[in-house]
């Protein structure tokens, strides 16, 4: 029996990474690896989440619900690319670089390797975007996806 002012402590559920198996975005994927650690933040509107790899390969495609945006800092390995329609984005070992995605995107990840990196995804509901930068007077967007 605990102590009437101890805290049970859960164990916190395992942050889904984008790309990867049970992401709510995830079409398909054969992405494996090492993550290191992952920590997420939800509110009304959106989630935040953050995670250290070691080391993963694979492939992926996803369909996006929202809009996304996705910051990798490397100092490793990063051979990958990524491509939406016509676009592609070669990560060629670069040291850091972001994509914005906008509801609705397909995009399919090839990993050869990435090592060593920190990956920061942030998701939004449409309509929480436009009520924090003040413009939901405009009822509507269209994002661009670069």
């Amino acid at each position: 029996m605990l102590p009437a002012d101890s805290v049970l402590r859960l164990p916190e559920p395992p942050v889904a990474m984008f790309s990867a198996p049970g992401h709510r975005d995830t079409i398909w994927s054969d992405v494996k690896g090492s993550v290191v650690h992952s920590k997420m933040i939800k509110w009304t509107g959106g989630v935040a989440a953050t995670h250290a790899i070691g080391k993963v390969s694979g492939a992926a495609e996803v369909r996006t619900r929202s809009l996304e945006l996705h910051f990798s800092w490397n100092s490793g390995v990063a051979e990958a690319d990524a491509e939406s329609g016509k676009r592609v984005w070669a990560y060629k070992n670069r040291p850091r670089y972001s994509l914005v995605l906008p509801p609705g995107t397909n995009v399919e990840f090839r990993i050869k390797e990435k090592s060593n990196y920190r990956f920061l995804a942030m998701e939004f509901d449409p309509e929480f975007f436009l009520r924090a930068a003040e413009l939901e007077h405009l009822g509507s967007v269209e994002f661009a996806e670069t």
